[in-house]
């Protein structure tokens, strides 16, 4: 015959259990808490920079991370006449790095840093290279990379505001840090594209430069990843197709 187990084990037992739920849901509560204060830090922050009074402060943290010598006026005149193309109020800052190969990227503050090999491409295509990364700023992807991003949010976790409720140089590094770790979607980068497409005619570009600029880079990078958030280069040239028979802008 089986042996009953006495009934004071039984009951501590139950104890026992209930201690563990107890603990469990501290801890899961501290988690859920701590995460949520990381993420609510994160987004204060990035708000403020995203905004015209941390602009200037991230501006020049990029500036001391990325700039080089090199002038970009052309590039800076090129991105006002995207903007006012584009109905924006609020106009793009350009940085330039140090870099051989063609490459843009748009940061939170409304910037888009370009690699100085860029600064020697025609007109048309610089004008298709900063529209596609004014499509990213338009459509809030240079923030929306970092709030989905756990590494990216983490990376914004020591981020506080000073008693004036501003942000400092040292918070504006760690945005800055933070981007690094997100990354976009493939729709983003379409739809970048697609927005893209639409400006050049408006700003008095040619689809067709963009067309170009794009053949311009397969030669350089060779065939896209299918991990890769970009489309194919044939898919991104597919989308820049509305003018064929435009003439393409003066260089």
């Amino acid at each position: 015959m089986t042996e009953m187990l006495p009934r004071a084990h039984g009951s501590a037992d139950r104890c026992y259990d209930r201690q563990f739920f107890f603990v469990f849901f501290f801890l899961l509560s501290f988690v859920f808490i701590a995460s949520a204060h990381v993420f609510a830090g994160g987004r204060e922050a990035l708000a403020f920079f995203d905004a015209p009074a941390g602009r200037t402060i991230l501006f020049a943290a990029a500036q001391e991370r990325y700039d080089s010598p090199a002038a970009h006026g052309r590039a800076e005149e090129i991105a006002a006449r995207l903007c006012a193309a584009a109905g924006e109020t609020q106009g793009v800052q350009i940085i330039i790095r140090s870099g051989d190969q063609l490459n843009a990227y748009a940061l939170p503050g409304r910037i888009i840093v370009l690699n100085a090999a860029a600064l020697s491409l025609p007109e048309g295509e610089l004008a298709a290279l900063l529209a596609h990364e004014l499509g990213h700023i338009v459509h809030g992807d240079t923030v929306a990379i970092i709030l989905r991003s756990p590494r990216a949010m983490s990376a914004l976790s020591g981020v506080r505001a000073g008693a004036d409720g501003r942000y400092d140089a040292r918070a504006a590094k760690n945005v800055l840090r933070a981007i690094s770790y997100g990354t976009l979607t493939q729709n983003e980068e379409r739809r970048a594209d697609e927005f893209a497409a639409a400006l050049l005619p408006k700003a008095g570009f040619s689809c067709r430069d963009a067309r170009a600029l794009l053949t311009r880079m397969e030669s350089a990078y060779g065939s896209v990843s299918h991990a890769n958030s970009h489309l194919s280069w044939a898919q991104r040239r597919a989308i820049f197709c509305d003018d064929a028979d435009a003439p393409p802008s003066a260089e």
